[in-house]
C-alpha cells in the first residue's frame, strides 16, 4: 500500500476537524470523529486506516498519513471552516 504524509506547522492545526481532496465533491479523506476530543498524539495512533483514507494526529506538528491517493489529488485540512496549510513531506 503507497502512503503519502502531509504536514502543518500552524497552530491551529490541532483543532483540524476534516481532511479532504479539493479537487473532489466526493467524500472526505478524514473527519474528526469528536470534535471535542484532541487530536490523538502520534506515537499513541494505531496504523489502520479501515475507516478513512488518512490518519491525522499531532506530535511538535499535525501530521496528515494517507494511503492509496489519486494522482491530481489536493489535499486540504480545515478547522471549523478555516483551511490550513498543509504539506506533503518526503520520506
Amino acid at each position: 500500500m503507497n502512503s503519502t504524509c502531509f504536514t502543518s506547522s500552524n497552530p491551529a492545526a490541532v483543532n483540524a476537524t476534516i481532511v479532504y481532496d479539493f479537487n473532489s465533491d466526493h467524500e472526505s479523506l478524514w473527519e474528526k470523529p469528536d470534535l471535542q476530543a484532541p487530536l490523538p498524539f502520534c506515537s499513541s495512533s494505531a496504523p489502520s486506516l479501515v475507516d478513512s483514507a488518512c490518519l491525522v494526529c499531532r506530535e511538535l506538528k499535525v501530521f496528515a498519513v494517507c494511503r492509496s491517493l489519486p494522482d491530481g489529488v489536493k489535499v486540504v485540512m480545515e478547522t471549523v471552516g478555516n483551511n490550513m496549510e498543509i504539506r506533503e513531506t518526503v520520506p
